[in-house]
């Protein structure tokens, strides 16, 4: 049997080898419906930011004072190495953060000055006469005192600096406020941009099925759990970020959420990537069950620790903190599952506050699609629906599952029943808002919406009334050309042309009335068409005059809605 520190050691190994091919950040999870906003994940990620971009400009002036006060103090040091062997001033470096106690009794043997170093530093006298000892006794006493004017202005500058003051400080001085604060303080853009990402990934979801003030209790345990290898074994740094809290939300979510996909947006390393030529681009999104990526970054953090207690490096990232949280949310995870709290609390409060109370159908459904049971989620929606044909959130839900199974046709047409529903109470944003659900529904490069045309024509219409003209001049076309044998289809040609004239857009006008004709309108729509199809002519011939480029028309719409469930 192989030794431990073989087995981690190959494990490192083939970690670096994954990590030196693929950077890897997580973009969200495939549980994109929620029941609520997630208010909680989104506050927490706006008062990190907030607070970052309100102390970054303060602590980089007090950094730039402290450091100018550290640098004092070697220079001290350097030009007075004796004075590393009072255990006095080795004690205060150690307090201070500027040196461990390994460093000092690594340092090499000191002596003293003699007569020639006194003479470089200008201490020292040609005159045979100069008492050597006393010279030397001066020189360190006016040392002494510059050394400790250093370490006072060090002090003052660790007093009022803001890493140490919400920062968890170093060398076991940390005050109990800092057991929160200090997971609100990141140390730069992309510290702040890693945790925040990683964190929205997962929490969202947890929010949703925790309830809010559950959720924000756990996150703030967990910022206190996860610090504790810091409280009792003191760096002499301070502690900052958000990741040991983050690690937690990520444990919790292995044990709740463990089958639920992850996606994981990657970048093959430039090297690797123009050596093998593996792709044809060098980015790209893959979906990885939460069983597999989370237990692999806990691996990575588990090895860094070993690697570095095994090295005697210190590490500016405390691993030991992102272990602490992971396991933390394991456990919490555990015992919320084990009591049923969910289902006995959280789901009754949060169905009660809600403005739409789901039936037990989709609440069924919805836990069978968090367990990866996609066949029983819709037949169980199926079945529900048989009774109650007109409920929109079993028709919402049952898109999601055939979303997530990819079968786009079916779910097209759960999402027209539920836009059709909305149409006929008169609730066009409504409508609008799902027809935005579906379009993104579909992959990026296949969209292929197909709705009752009169519905269709009904979101058109709508895009037009509230202003966003060029997004319903995409969409007239969109419909004509998904419905050329419809006999509205010429209508929507003409409409759809009308309105890119209204948006300047002459290209798609005169393609929209072009269609419109070789479709055999009726004779008054034919003079409405000719007259269009001048006014387009006249304008891209002045155009083709000036040489002015031609509009481009979005590959797109673009539809903003008052109100979106997050799609990470």
């Amino acid at each position: 049997m192989l030794p431990l520190d073989v087995i981690l050691g190959l494990l490192l190994l083939l970690v670096v080898i994954i990590q030196s091919f693929f950077f890897m950040v997580p973009l969200g999870n495939e549980n994109s419906t929620v029941r609520r906003l997630p208010w909680v994940t989104f506050g927490l990620i706006i008062i990190n930011v907030l607070i970052y971009f309100g102390t970054a400009p303060i602590i980089n002036a007090q950094m730039q004072r402290l450091q100018n006060a550290q640098d004092g103090i070697i220079e001290v040091l350097q030009k007075n190495p004796k004075l590393l062997k009072d255990e006095k001033i080795k004690t205060q470096l150690i307090e201070l953060g500027l040196a461990t106690k390994e460093e000092l009794e690594d340092a090499p043997m000191l002596k003293y000055l003699d007569e020639e170093e006194l003479n470089e530093y200008g201490l020292g006298y040609e005159d045979e006469s100069t008492n050597l000892d006393a010279l030397k006794k001066i020189n360190e006493i006016n040392a002494r005192i510059s050394l400790d004017e250093k370490f006072l202005e060090f002090k003052s500058a660790l007093a009022d600096n803001l890493s140490f003051k919400l920062g968890l400080a170093p060398n076991g001085n940390w005050k109990i406020h800092q057991l929160l604060s200090y997971a609100f303080m990141h140390g730069g853009l992309l510290h702040l941009f890693g945790n925040m990402i990683f964190f929205f990934a997962v929490a969202f979801s947890l929010e949703d099925l925790w309830g809010r003030g559950l959720f924000l209790g756990f996150y703030l345990g967990a910022c206190i759990v996860s610090c504790l290898p810091f409280v009792f074994s003191p760096s002499n740094v301070p502690l900052i970020g958000a990741s040991g809290a983050i690690s937690g939300v990520m444990g919790a979510f292995l044990i709740r959420l463990y089958k639920t996909r992850i996606r994981v947006g990657y970048l093959i390393l430039a090297f690797w990537w123009l050596i093998f030529m593996m792709r044809k681009k060098p980015w790209g999104i893959i979906h990885l069950p939460a069983y597999v990526f989370l237990p692999y970054l806990f691996l990575v953090d588990l090895l860094m620790v070993w690697y570095f207690k095994k090295s005697g490096v210190v590490s500016n990232v405390a691993h030991s903190v992102h272990i602490a949280g992971f396991l933390f949310g394991v456990a919490f995870a555990f015992v919320i599952k084990k009591a049923s709290i969910e289902e006995k609390y959280i789901n009754p409060a949060i169905e009660a506050k809600i403005s739409f109370t789901g039936s037990a159908a989709v609440t069924q459904a919805l836990d069978m699609m968090d367990q990866g049971n996609a066949y029983g989620a819709e037949q169980t929606l199926k079945a529900h629906l048989m009774n109650r044909p007109n409920d929109v959130d079993a028709l919402m839900t049952l898109a999601q599952v055939y979303q997530r199974t990819e079968r786009y046709n079916l779910m097209n047409d759960a999402y027209a029943s539920v836009i059709r529903l909305h149409i006929a109470n008169n609730d066009k944003e409504s409508a609008l808002y799902i027809y935005d659900s579906l379009l993104s529904g579909f992959p990026e490069d296949a969209v292929n919406v197909r709705l009752p045309v009169r519905d269709w024509m009904s979101i058109c219409e709508y895009l037009r009334e509230i202003g966003m003209v060029r997004e319903a001049g995409f969409e007239y076309e969109r419909l004509a050309k998904a419905c050329p044998n419809d006999p509205l289809s010429v209508r929507a040609c003409i409409q759809g042309a009308e309105t890119a004239l209204t948006d300047g857009d002459q290209d798609r006008a005169f393609r929209l009335f072009e269609m419109a004709l070789s479709r055999n309108p009726s004779p008054v729509y034919e003079s409405r068409i000719r007259l269009g199809m001048e006014k387009c002519q006249s304008y891209l011939n002045s155009r083709n005059k000036r040489a002015i480029p031609p509009h481009e028309p979005p590959n797109k719409a673009t539809i903003p809605q008052p109100y979106q469930n997050p799609r990470p």
